[in-house]
């Protein structure tokens, strides 16, 4: 195999996470640059009623990308595991599954969002102004899925075998063709959300050209042979038993987000806008927690992997302790200026005014889940994955959700009242991760061997 990180097994655990978390911040932030890119050129050069349809548009993609953002954890860690027991062959049989799975993903997916394309912008209760730009914009987007799965899948197999420097150039490649491509369709071809959504398919195609190449024949130090593409029994086992419920987790979250969206599109135009503002800005805000996180559920595969569970443990800790205290940050910052940070999107006084109200109280959730994210990252390696979805969907649809609507419906309702839901559910969370991890893994069953766990 090729040169393998070892920080992820040896020496310091503060710096071998660290080094491999950067990188993984520095995607996820020029991810998130990429994505905002939209919403800035279009608030900047297009409508109201653009922005609306991007935001609804966006959100209703997350069906697939946040889907994909779960099952790829799987792959992670199923590589993640290989690499630690430094098995070729294993490795060989959990890219060739992953490959042939989300290829099978992509037409199962494509399809019905394309069929399905009116009715679920109804479902979103979209400004009556905003109905056909929020169509055209997922029509595009789903049209684009298999670029959006790929370029996804080739950066998750990178990340899991330990290289997250790689995925962070082919990133940046994606965020400035994406950029280059919506100042000019929107800008000067006024495409508006149209153009938004035909740069965003277009960079993420050309990015999975080279980053798929890479990983077929570079990124391991052997070649991905065309033999190795197919489903191996075993490896579609381990993928599936981390990756379903980690995308179940983040499709069912994701909707109940677009149930949140729906609740503050029927307020009104302005509060429509704003809440797809804010949704970006809140995904901007957690992306250094969500890099920490990740590092700690690829630093916890690897340990398994070579059989390491205290080390796996000790990066838990370490994970949490940053992840919190950059969450107080976020949170103070977005607090005191939330104004400046919509104004970055758009000069529309009430729509700024709507999103730094929302700004003020969701922004408490950055804190808890500061500790939910590397507590769910490194259960899921270590095999509760199940755990992970059941706990988030009882804290979202049995607090989050309801809490909304019931603020929403208050007398002088605004999207502060709405934003409470947030940190108020992932409380919930934070009490039972800690239950289940003190009471159950660590006291019963701690973290599982490699063996257990049927590594292919």
């Amino acid at each position: 195999m090729s040169a393998y990180n070892e920080s992820l097994i040896k020496g310091s655990v503060v710096k071998g996470l660290v080094r491999f978390a950067i990188p993984v911040l520095l995607s996820n932030i020029l991810q998130i640059v990429y994505s905002t890119t939209d919403l800035f050129i279009v608030g900047r050069f297009a409508s109201t009623a653009d922005v609306s349809g991007v935001s609804t548009g966006s959100m209703l993609m997350g069906l697939v990308t946040f889907a994909v953002f779960g099952l790829v954890h799987g792959v992670a860690v199923l590589v993640g595991r290989n690499a630690g027991a430094k098995s070729e062959a294993g490795i060989r049989r959990a890219v060739g599954t992953s490959v042939t799975f989300f290829a099978i993903f992509c037409a199962a997916a494509m399809i019905p969002l394309i069929l399905f394309n009116k009715p679920l912008v109804s479902l979103m209760n979209t400004p009556p102004e905003a109905v056909d730009k929020a169509r055209s914009y997922f029509l595009i987007c789903a049209v684009g899925t298999p670029f959006i799965v790929g370029y996804n899948l080739s950066g998750s197999i990178m990340r899991g075998f330990g290289n997250s420097k790689t995925p962070l150039f082919f990133v940046g490649v994606s965020c400035g063709i994406n950029i280059i491509l919506d100042y000019i369709l929107i800008r000067w071809v006024h495409m508006g959300a149209s153009g938004a959504a035909v740069a965003t398919v277009t960079a993420q195609g050309i990015s999975l050209l080279f980053s798929g190449r890479h990983v077929l024949t570079k990124t391991f130090g052997f070649r991905i042979r065309s033999s190795d593409i197919r489903i191996d029994g075993g490896s579609l086992k381990q993928l599936l038993k981390v990756g379903v419920p980690q995308g179940a987790q983040e499709l069912l979250v994701q909707i109940s987000f677009m149930i949140i969206l729906a609740i503050i599109n029927d307020m009104g135009l302005s509060e429509s806008a704003a809440g797809g503002i804010a949704g970006k800005l809140l995904v901007f805000l957690t992306m250094p927690q969500m890099a920490v996180a990740s590092s700690v559920g690829t630093m916890a595969a690897h340990n398994l992997g070579a059989g390491q569970r205290e080390r796996a443990e000790r990066g838990l800790w370490v994970g949490m302790a940053i992840a919190a205290g950059i969450g107080v940050a976020l949170h103070l910052i977005s607090r005191f200026f939330g104004p400046q940070l919509a104004r970055f999107f758009i000069d529309d006084p009430a729509v700024i005014r709507n999103t730094a109200s929302y700004l003020r109280s969701y922004t408490i959730d950055c804190i808890t889940a500061g500790f939910v994210f590397p507590m769910n990252s490194y259960l899921a390696s270590c095999g509760y994955a199940l755990f992970t979805m059941l706990h988030s969907l009882a804290a979202t649809f049995g607090v989050r959700v309801p809490m909304a609507l019931g603020m929403s419906r208050l007398p002088g309702a605004t999207l502060e009242h709405i934003g409470w839901s947030a940190p108020a559910s992932t409380f919930v969370s934070l009490i039972l991760c800690s239950a289940f991890l003190y009471f159950y893994v660590r006291k019963k069953y701690p973290a599982r061997d490699p063996a257990e766990q049927e590594v292919p």
